[in-house]
């Protein structure tokens, strides 16, 4: 952005109030501006310069006259100023977790809300990061487009907001996730129904054209009743008529958490390209890590070993059926064009319960 040099003449009055001008000017156009500086530039010329402009007198010196160079406000400081802002507006909010791509919080609905006093969880972008904002925004186009549908297995969105600050309102699960199991051995019928409860749920992702591309103990959270719902969209990617790469591919890439639960072609573009069957490597991994204890999971920390690892014949190691092992053998294929379907998947777990169920 080209500063005006009439701005560096200008008293300082006049050049906050050309400069408020100058903000406007930007956030009306079209110029190529990520939604994360637009609200930071929004929030400059809407809510700090107006406060700035009231605060100094009409005539006579700056109330920052007695300083000669006065420290600039920051992008990062207005967001968390914003941020701060929107937590003010709900009861007993308390962290949950930060990372570099996600705030979240718990929190209560305030007294007057229609869902007064009720849990509600907080997922908003980490301030003044355009990565961060580019997640928060796949995840809302993500449960937005799920609304509709209300699936029992997907985590509910009540609303969302841009201002003061993004904000996603999600339902609050009590029962944990799946990452706190880590090390026990499920039972093959538990194991198997909550991989086939959350294929649905990918299903009906995929039907709306999004696939979710972060399947791993961590997003797989616990209801009351013991069922199992998927979360953390912020990975999502829309689909596309013939698979092709993507932005969000190759944001994959660069902001993965892990190894540990990445699809081959994830790590290395000669496996094939992100698609709805990527969905199906990573579910077939956490299939059978919940089987295996986990106890492999070490083993994939590094992209290296991502792509070395195979998985054993778990029909020798328990008693369990065959079905369990050809399953595994389909979903884990490395690459893309041999990997089975999510269907195919799916039925083939809802054959192995019934199998089960009748002995």
């Amino acid at each position: 952005m080209k500063i005006n040099p009439t701005f560096l003449t200008a008293g300082f009055r006049d050049s906050l109030t050309r400069l408020q001008t100058h903000l406007e000017g930007i956030i009306l156009s079209d110029a190529k501006v990520s939604s994360a500086n637009r609200r930071m530039l929004t929030a400059l010329s809407q809510r700090y310069l107006p406060r700035w402009l009231d605060g100094m007198p009409i005539r006579g010196s700056s109330p920052l006259a007695d300083y000669d160079d006065p420290l600039p406000v920051s992008g990062a400081t207005i967001a968390q100023s914003l941020l701060d802002e929107l937590l003010e507006q709900y009861d007993d909010v308390t962290t949950l977790s930060k990372s570099t791509l996600a705030y979240v919080y718990k929190a209560k609905y305030p007294a007057g809300h229609e869902r007064a006093e009720q849990d509600v969880i907080l997922k908003v972008p980490v301030p003044d990061d355009s990565d961060s904002d580019m997640a928060w925004q796949a995840e809302h186009y993500a449960l937005q487009t799920m609304m509709r549908v209300g699936h029992p297995h997907i985590i509910g969105m009540n609303a969302a907001h841009t201002m003061p600050y993004p904000c996603i309102e999600m339902e609050y699960i009590p029962g944990g996730d799946l990452a706190q199991e880590i090390g026990s051995v499920f039972d093959p019928a538990e194991a198997a129904t909550i991989a086939l409860f959350i294929a649905q749920a990918i299903s009906t992702a995929h039907g709306l054209g999004i696939y979710h591309h972060d399947i791993r103990p961590e997003n797989i959270l616990f209801d009351h009743k013991r069922q199992p719902k998927l979360i953390d969209w912020g990975m999502s990617k829309r689909a596309s008529a013939n698979d092709s790469v993507s932005p969000a591919d190759d944001f994959f890439r660069k902001h993965r958490i892990n190894s540990n639960y990445a699809a081959p072609e994830q790590l290395d573009s000669r496996f094939g390209v992100n698609q709805a069957k990527t969905d199906v490597y990573q579910l077939g991994l956490l299939l059978y890590d919940m089987l295996t204890g986990f106890e492999e999971m070490n083993t994939r920390m590094t992209d290296q070993g991502a792509l070395d690892f195979t998985p054993s014949s778990l029909s020798e190691q328990m008693v369990t059926s065959i079905d369990i092992d050809d399953i595994l053998n389909q979903a884990l294929r490395k690459t893309v064009s041999q990997r089975c379907a999510l269907d195919e998947f799916g039925l083939g777990l809802a054959n192995f319960l019934e199998r089960t169920w009748k002995v």
